[in-house]
């Protein structure tokens, strides 16, 4: 309700822009007003629908922001990484990095987050081509791709028949550069395998692991 301490995000900043804004202010006061008497409002515009409408609509602008600067950097490079979810579908991370010269007339990279895609095939040819339709849909062009960040699976890093090799075919500039973090993951994991103890430990924890993270129901 309006004036709670504890009525979320969305009410408390319309309650400090009130602050300032008089129409606002008699809004929330007729709404307060028609709550405290147990009364009905058919359109306040403060409920859940409007809450939502309002992030989106935030959600919007900011992603169109993001792909405006991107645009005009030109140049990129795509970072795309997947996992699946309880139900074993693959979703799909997709970051794109660019230098902008900002306001400040500094030159700034930046890394920023475009959305996450749910896709049912892992092939390196179904991602490839989320990959390439996330860039048209932001009327981003792959020609002006200059780099590539995945990890190290085969179907995402393969010479020949990988995402980057994929990629690559359409433009040779989108040079791939592989994930450091995942070189130190398997260099730990394979300096693991001289001991015998370490080795069967872990395994064991491999496979309580795939037992449970590959049903949906234990």
């Amino acid at each position: 309700m309006i004036g709670d301490d504890d009525n979320g995000n969305f009410l408390a900043t319309l309650e400090l822009l009130a602050k300032h804004k008089k129409t606002l202010q008699l809004h929330l006061e007729e709404v307060s007003r028609f709550q405290q008497e147990g009364k009905q409002i058919i359109a306040h515009y403060l409920g859940l629908s409007s809450q939502n409408e309002f992030i989106k609509e935030c959600g919007r602008i900011v992603y169109g922001a993001i792909i405006k600067k991107a645009h005009m950097a030109i140049y990129y490079s795509i970072l795309v990484d997947g996992t699946p979810n309880v139900s074993q579908t693959e979703q799909i991370a997709f970051v794109i990095r660019f230098v902008y010269y900002g306001i400040d007339k500094k030159w700034v990279v930046k890394e920023s987050f475009l959305g996450v895609k749910s896709l049912d095939k892992k092939k390196d040819v179904d991602i490839a081509r989320l990959i390439i339709d996330v860039l048209d849909q932001n009327d981003i062009d792959l020609k002006n791709c200059q780099g590539q960040r995945y990890d190290n699976g085969a179907n995402m890093s393969g010479v020949y028949k990988g995402i980057q090799a994929i990629i690559l075919q359409r433009n040779p500039q989108a040079s791939y550069m592989l994930c450091s973090t995942h070189n130190l993951n398997l260099a730990g994991v394979h300096s693991l395998e001289s001991s015998v103890e370490m080795k069967n430990y872990f395994g064991r924890i491999q496979l309580l692991y795939n037992l449970f993270s590959g049903s949906t129901i234990r």
